[in-house]
């Protein structure tokens, strides 16, 4: 049943309107002020406004136009009096749906009211169809973005796959018995399928991301979480190449904070482990500090390769799935952390400093009861 709200100060009127309403088969509600039908659609929702011209205070056309700013596409019908047609005219130049003059058939109310309703049904339907032509051209870019990828990222693994076991497939046609080399070659081999896992991680979590993920917003331990996250991470990098150390400096009264717990883990872990990329050496700076009920995450390295020139406009593509920088391994793991974040109302930032590089910030919003 389709509601509608009918704005006028006469209570005889509004009386004999909801009796006429109700016979013609919707529903109903009234407000006497410009004011209060400010307040109603805010809070109600509301298919076709009936709006008398004539009120104290606010009239017809001063609330038309405060309805207008706030749901620009709410059909408003003007009630006005016999010989108000230069308010008619203002109203509809304005944007107002239609008009009706008093006194007045409520047949033909009736049918203004059902046109009013198929348009908007109408107008609906045409930007469903262009959020879908949307949705479809932005799958086709993802999808373009993501065979680029695989060419750039797959080839050069599986190329390196394919030299080791030939490497191996020779060593055992000379029959050779140098244990370390077959140990070294068969370690290069699982290292690059390790890697290809990421790889194909990465690319099931951006489709998971363009499909459309269910969050489980839960209040987390935030230091015990980045104290777990940090330790996964030096014991990786103790069994690397990388000799990369982590100085730890997280605040001790840091509030819970309110997020999906596997979604926040990964974002953290990609923020840290991308500021790994390209070291064999050094130190990676983690803080995490209170800000009211909040919490602000940061990560520095004094070269932090891939920010270490970031303007805006490269953090924009750094983000944007359907973009592309310098490393693919790098701009999707931070455009999947970038995402996440976002889905979970934190939000990341960079900013950039001359003496030592940049430093990547996460806030994390947390519990507003405590």
């Amino acid at each position: 049943m389709h509601k509608i709200l009918l704005v006028d100060d006469d209570k005889i009127t509004v009386k004999a309107f909801i009796r006429q309403l109700k016979k013609y088969g919707y529903d109903s509600a009234s407000v006497t002020s410009g004011k209060d039908a400010i307040d109603f659609v805010k809070r109600e929702k509301t298919d076709v406004i009936l709006l008398d011209q004539m009120m104290p205070d606010m009239d017809g056309i001063d609330t038309y136009k405060k309805i207008k700013a706030f749901n620009p596409r709410l059909p408003v019908i003007m009630v006005t009096g016999h010989g108000s047609m230069a308010l008619s005219i203002e109203f509809m130049k304005l944007g107002g749906r239609d008009f009706i003059e008093k006194p007045f058939d409520f047949d033909i109310l009736d049918i203004k009211i059902k046109q009013a309703i198929k348009s908007i049904a109408l107008t609906n339907k045409i930007r469903e169809m262009e959020i879908e032509q949307t949705s479809a051209v932005e799958i086709k870019k993802i999808t373009n973005t993501i065979i680029t990828y695989i060419i750039h990222e797959l080839i050069s693994p599986l190329d390196d796959i394919k030299r080791n076991i030939d490497a191996l497939s020779e060593m055992a046609g000379e029959n050779q018995t140098d244990k370390p080399s077959f140990i070294e070659k068969l370690e290069e081999i699982s290292d690059t399928g390790d890697q290809l896992n990421l790889i194909i991680n990465d690319l099931l979590e951006t489709a998971l991301i363009q499909k459309g993920i269910c969050l489980n917003i839960e209040n987390i331990n935030f230091s015990y979480m980045m104290n777990e996250i940090t330790d996964e991470i030096s014991r990786e990098n103790m069994d690397s190449k990388e000799h990369v150390n982590i100085n730890l400096n997280i605040d001790e009264n840091l509030p819970q904070v309110q997020a999906d717990d596997q979604k926040l883990r990964k974002v953290l872990r990609n923020l840290i482990k991308n500021a790994f990329a390209g070291r064999e050496s050094g130190v990676i700076h983690v803080s995490a500090w209170p800000e009211t009920n909040d919490v602000i995450f940061s990560v520095c390295s004094e070269n932090m390769i891939f920010f270490k020139d970031l303007t805006d406009e490269n953090f924009e593509r750094i983000t944007d799935p359907y973009q592309t920088c310098s490393s693919f391994r790098f701009w999707i793991g931070f455009s999947i952390a970038h995402k996440l974040a976002e889905l979970m109302g934190c939000r990341i930032w960079v900013e950039r400093y001359r003496s030592y590089g940049s430093t990547v910030y996460l806030f994390i919003p947390g519990n507003p009861k405590k």
